[in-house]
């Protein structure tokens, strides 16, 4: 294969340097793919910015806090589709061919591969989001008071459906099962985000941050609205339980996720 052989002439000699991080490689290998295969790019690209403008258009009327709680809910449908569902079936298609099982074999790292395989995944996600998140500032005639909370937000959520993905995976034994094995990690972190946009962000408690999607909607909508009062502290304690709770999600995913098939 291509990429394997690419792999191999990339790998450190005496004398010579790596000419392409294997990272940028399997990335560039696995968003051809990606642009491929009809069903991965639907999943991808496709329904999660769908979903994000219909709740563009739709959304106004019923979100309380204005456009917090848009932008937050558009970038809970672009994490879900764009990176946890479309990196699960990806993942699963993978193994199934025996790709993983040759890339472990490959001079590549396993941060690497795990890199390169996510990479296609991020970098359309974030390019969605840009332009949902544009869209919700032009319409909603409002911007965010913190983007850098906002982009926290964005990056934990990344990470934390990155890892959902690796783990969910692991339960996936072809592509199309996909779509059964996501649903508990999809309704989850979704519940989360909702039940966030609907409570007050003083009457969040430490113990509503610790469920998944909790934080990230807590999070994209005080960076957009801006912080009042005791909504500081609540601020604090979701980043640190945020990203206490990211870590404890890729240290599982690392310990349980399978390169290849089941004998």
């Amino acid at each position: 294969m291509k990429v394997m052989s690419v792999l191999t002439n990339n790998a450190p000699r005496a004398g010579s340097r790596r000419v392409l991080p294997a990272a940028w490689v399997l990335g560039g290998a696995e968003m051809r793919l990606i642009v491929r295969n009809r069903t991965v790019l639907l999943t991808s690209m496709a329904m999660p910015i769908g979903f994000a403008f219909l709740w563009l258009m739709t959304g106004r009327d019923m979100a309380v806090g204005g456009g917090g709680d848009i932008a937050a809910m558009q970038m809970g449908f672009l994490l879900l589709f764009g990176v946890f569902l479309g990196l699960t079936m990806t993942l699963a298609a993978r193994r199934q061919s025996l790709y993983l099982k040759r890339l472990r074999t490959s001079p590549a790292s396993a941060a690497a591969i795990v890199s390169g395989l996510t990479i296609p995944f991020v970098a359309l996600v974030t390019a969605q989001t840009v332009l949902a998140l544009v869209l919700t500032a032009v319409t909603t005639e409002s911007s965010p008071q913190r983007i850098d909370i906002v982009l926290f937000a964005f990056v934990v959520g990344v990470v934390s459906c990155a890892a959902l993905g690796f783990l969910t995976a692991t339960f996936t034994s072809t592509p199309e099962a996909a779509q059964i094995t996501t649903l508990p990690g999809f309704l989850v972190l979704m519940g989360g985000i909702i039940f966030s946009l609907m409570t007050q962000p003083q009457d969040i408690a430490v113990w509503h941050l610790a469920i998944p999607g909790v934080a990230i909607g807590h999070l994209s909508r005080m960076g957009w609205n801006g912080l009042e009062g005791e909504s500081l502290s609540v601020l604090w304690l979701g980043l640190l339980v945020s990203v206490v709770l990211t870590a404890a999600i890729c240290a599982v995913a690392a310990r349980y996720f399978r390169w290849q098939p089941r004998l």
